[in-house]
């Protein structure tokens, strides 16, 4: 049975996850998902449409994504 290499799991949910916050704030510059940024701004502080607010958002995303896949794959190890 494979097991799944935890640091490699954390990366690749990390970055996939940030990048689709990123993503989701540049389309709320143009006015798409308003209001789906509005509430995950309560959860990733600072997030927002703004440059600084797109950088923070993706910061805090990419930490929740690597914690993420960091217990997935330790969870599907352990099992």
């Amino acid at each position: 049975m494979h097991r799944l290499d935890v640091a490699r799991c954390a990366l690749s949910v990390g970055v996939a996850w940030s990048s689709c916050i990123f993503l989701m704030g540049l389309m709320a510059r143009r006015g798409t998902g308003v209001e789906l940024v509005r509430l995950l701004s309560r959860i990733y502080r600072g997030f927002g449409p703004s440059f600084r607010g797109l950088l923070l958002g993706s910061l805090w995303a990419l930490a929740d994504g690597a914690l993420t896949g960091a217990l997935f794959a330790l969870f599907v190890n352990l099992f």
